[in-house]
């Protein structure tokens, strides 16, 4: 069975069968953008994820302690909105 905060995703290439793929952390995860290359995801308890094919994910902590609500990527930058007004942005 599945811990109470452990984050599932779960993928298709049809839209009809779906696997789910277990990331390796724990907490809500926020959000997901497509970039055109990469998928982004932000979790509740600050880390970022990183997939090229959404099955393998690398987890980045950030350098906030605040839970993060939002991400997407804009002429190379990443942006990721958080807890407390908090803004952070890696240039790509």
């Amino acid at each position: 069975g599945l811990e109470e905060d452990t984050s599932i995703i779960f993928t298709s290439t049809d839209g009809t069968n779906w696997i789910s793929i277990d990331p390796g952390i724990n907490g809500v995860l926020q959000d997901i953008e497509w970039t055109g290359t990469q998928l982004l995801t932000v979790a509740e308890n600050s880390n970022l994820l990183t997939s090229t094919d959404g099955t393998s994910w690398t987890i980045t902590p950030t350098i906030s302690s605040n839970g993060h609500h939002c991400v997407l990527e804009y002429q190379g930058t990443t942006l990721i909105g958080g807890g407390n007004g908090t803004i952070l942005y890696q240039e790509n």
